[in-house]
């Protein structure tokens, strides 16, 4: 089942936009922008006829929009903000650190663990990101605008061991593999 809203755009137009339930409200913003043309770094949301602007870190099941919402791009300062930033390590430790929600997802990840070398992706709100993508998606490109996110790192090994060992018994025929 498909939810929408309807965003007021500076220039009068009307956008629909298609959500899910995990459709996050920077994604409802871009999508607006995009369709007519704005820079959607200088603009927010916030819903029709309101003053207070939408948290745009919410996915759309958690920000309290009705289907049908009618929500409206307005003019905003963007300015970078100290976020918390939690890393689960595949261990279950957690790092803990600050940076700006301007900087690469790399940067981050390096200023808070040094010692980390080779991460393979990173789950953040059951979203995968690989780690070709590091050095070209932000915090704020992921929703972190304010307050505190927890990134999941993942690093990802080819261990040879039983796995192997059983690939190459089950290529053998069933005669060698029996014994009398």
């Amino acid at each position: 089942m498909s939810s929408s809203v309807w965003v007021l755009c500076p220039n009068g137009h009307r956008v629909n936009v298609e959500v899910n339930p995990n459709t996050p409200l920077s994604t409802i913003k871009q999508q607006a922008c995009d369709k007519h043309g704005f820079n959607p770094t200088n603009y927010g949301l916030r819903r029709e006829n309101h003053k207070i602007f939408l948290d745009l870190s919410f996915p759309f099941r958690l920000s309290g929009l009705p289907n049908k919402a009618k929500l409206e791009l307005v003019e905003e300062s963007q300015k970078d903000v100290l976020v918390n930033i939690a890393l689960q390590l595949d261990t279950g430790k957690r790092l803990l650190g600050k940076c700006l929600n301007s900087c690469t997802l790399k940067d981050a990840i390096h200023s808070i663990a040094e010692e980390i070398l080779s991460v393979s992706y990173v789950m953040y709100l059951q979203r995968k990101i690989d780690n070709i993508e590091f050095t070209t998606i932000k915090l704020s490109d992921l929703g972190i605008f304010k307050g505190s996110a927890l990134l999941r790192l993942h690093s990802v090994e080819l261990k040879t061991g039983p796995c192997s060992l059983a690939n190459t018994n089950a290529n053998a025929t069933p005669s060698q593999n029996e014994s009398v």
